[in-house]
C-alpha cells in the first residue's frame, strides 16, 4: 500500500518517486500546496475508492498522516 501511496503522491505532486519517502512532509516539497493538496486527496480518493472527511484532509501534513487514514479507513471497509 506504502508504494501505491507514494505513487499517487507522485504523479499528484509532479515529483519522481524517488525524491519521496516515508519521512516526506509537506515541509519537504514546494510543490505541495493548497492546490495540490486537493489534487492529490482527490487522487487518492479516486485510486482507492475512499473518502476524506474536512477534518482528515486538513490533518494531512506528511506521508505517515496520510498512511494512518488511509489504513484506517480501508480497515473498516
Amino acid at each position: 500500500m506504502e508504494n501505491k501511496v507514494l505513487q499517487i503522491m507522485s504523479k499528484s505532486l509532479n515529483v519522481n518517486i524517488s525524491d519521496l519517502s516515508n519521512q516526506t512532509s509537506k515541509k519537504d516539497l514546494a510543490q505541495w500546496d493548497s492546490m495540490t493538496h486537493l489534487n492529490l486527496i482527490v487522487d487518492i480518493e479516486t485510486e482507492l475508492n475512499i473518502t476524506f472527511d474536512n477534518d482528515e484532509i486538513i490533518s494531512i501534513i506528511d506521508f505517515n498522516s496520510l498512511m494512518k487514514i488511509i489504513i484506517n479507513k480501508l480497515e473498516k471497509m
